[in-house]
């Protein structure tokens, strides 16, 4: 299984037949989502409830819910909570662990999990994660970037694109970009950016600066329920704004503030435009120009915001890259992509690299060779039959092969082995396999027999031979 841990929210994905599967929460109020929120709630016996049960629970006492901890995590104790950040992140794990455990209907054990590009082998945040893993069950653990996992899921939706791709991934609470080369069967991390606090959590926090003002609301801000009511508020002004050009929202009875895209718009340009300044360092870091990038993966939650994608195409243009496909959703061959959930399925499919024994290939059966025209046949189990009818195998022009020539019953037995039996089907012009007719035209002596590996059969003018 995989897990994207996020800021805001997160996903899960398992593995079934070789194929990454989202799962979804067990809780019945999430029916039908597949986001687990990236939120706990710590009772005053400091246990640890994640996800939707810490949703419930923050209306008793909204100080001791948590949001948005994924930016903080360091490797000590939250003294007004006595409980530490690894306890937390385990908390959330946990949860996601027997969702993808319910799904899979089994026991799991190993996990890639996905971080930040700015995460390194001895930062603290990536060494909490990984504690958090371990005590969340997890026997064996893979931690790879999260620009690589889209990158993967890239790959394995499109199938051996070519070229440069740079990861666009604006998510809950951090701007990452990182530059991917494909390569036959694989791909390299080129370069990756530092990292920049810009998301939907600092979004939501700019109209919410803008809705106290307009509602003149009395903020008290040592009141955390007040707060958090308020902030769940402008994140759905927030998500509204996305597919809607304004919206007029209640803020008590008989009261109204009116916000329009256009000024969410105004709020946010400047943080869109450092994001593509650090994109633009990124190809300089890396020696190229933005007309060797292919494409640009819009990856995360907040690129479903219209400023996100107007101004990556128009600062493409801007670079002489008007050709720089913008992947959102659609692949360049239009192929669905999901740019939420690319993170956990692409280190999914990493995941069956890493856990799985490699695939064996699949077993066929051989195929005849049509000696004079090259061309294959390939057999299936069951009779195959060759004429000059209508049959499976045609040859119309052979006037000396009968309607239904002759058949080969390929069958595999108990050790994964096929056989193949030859049996000519009454031909005034008889099948010969290799040295052997097995039509006497006058006493019908023999029937069929057993065809191996390099033998020719003969039927009326027509040669074949057989490659297993």
């Amino acid at each position: 299984m995989s897990i994207d841990f996020g800021t805001s929210s997160s996903a899960v994905a398992i593995i079934r037949n070789r194929q990454p599967e989202l799962a979804s929460p067990i809780d019945s109020d999430a029916a039908g989502s597949r986001i687990f929120p990236t939120v706990v709630y710590v009772d005053l016996n400091r246990n640890i409830v994640a996800c939707h049960d810490a949703e419930r629970m923050k209306d008793f006492d909204c100080s001791r819910f948590l949001r948005e901890f994924k930016l903080d995590i360091q490797n000590d104790i939250i003294t007004d909570l006595g409980v530490t950040y690894t306890q937390l992140v385990k908390a959330v794990l946990k949860t996601l662990k027997v969702a993808a455990e319910k799904a899979r209907g089994e026991a799991i054990e190993n996990i890639v999990l996905t971080v930040p590009a700015t995460y390194h082998e001895n930062d603290v945040k990536q060494l909490v994660m990984l504690e958090a893993a371990s005590e969340a069950g997890f026997k064996k653990i893979e931690i790879i970037k999260e620009a690589q996992a889209a990158a993967i899921y890239y790959d394995y939706i499109e199938q051996k694109p070519t070229g440069y791709s740079l990861i666009y991934d604006l998510g809950g609470g951090t701007f990452d970009a990182a530059i991917i080369k494909h390569k036959k069967d694989d791909y390299q991390l080129i370069r990756n950016s530092s990292g920049l606090a810009i998301g939907g959590k600092f979004f939501t926090e700019k109209i919410t600066e803008n809705y106290v003002i307009q509602s003149e609301t009395e903020v008290d801000y040592s009141n955390s329920a007040l707060l958090d009511e308020i902030l769940t508020k402008c994140e759905r002004i927030k998500r509204h704004l996305s597919n809607n050009e304004s919206g007029v929202f209640p803020i008590s009875e008989g009261k109204s503030i009116t916000f329009s895209r256009a000024e969410f718009e105004d709020l946010i340009s400047t943080d869109i435009d450092k994001t593509l300044q650090a994109c633009n360092s990124l190809v300089e870091e890396a020696e190229l120009q933005w007309k060797d990038i292919n494409r640009v993966l819009l990856i995360g939650g907040s690129c479903s915001i219209p400023l996100v994608q107007s101004k990556v195409k128009k600062y493409l243009i801007s670079r002489d890259a008007a050709d720089t496909n913008v992947v959102w959703k659609r692949t360049e061959s239009d192929q669905a992509i999901d740019p939420q959930f690319a993170v956990s399925l692409g280190a999914a499919v990493y995941a069956i690299k890493q856990f799985m024994a490699p695939q064996a290939p699949p077993i066929l059966p051989g195929v005849l060779k049509n000696i004079k025209t090259g061309e294959i046949y390939r057999l299936r189990e069951g009779i195959n039959v060759f004429g000059r009818g209508d049959v499976e195998f045609s040859f119309p022009t052979d006037a000396k092969m009968s309607r239904t020539h002759f058949t080969v019953d390929v069958i595999r037995n108990e050790a994964n082995l096929y056989k193949y039996n030859v049996t000519d089907m009454g031909s005034a012009y008889g099948t010969i396999v290799g040295n052997m007719s097995l039509t006497d035209k006058y006493a019908f002596s023999l029937k069929s027999t057993l065809l191996n590996q390099g033998e020719q059969v003969i039927a009326g003018n027509t040669r074949f031979k057989f490659m297993e």
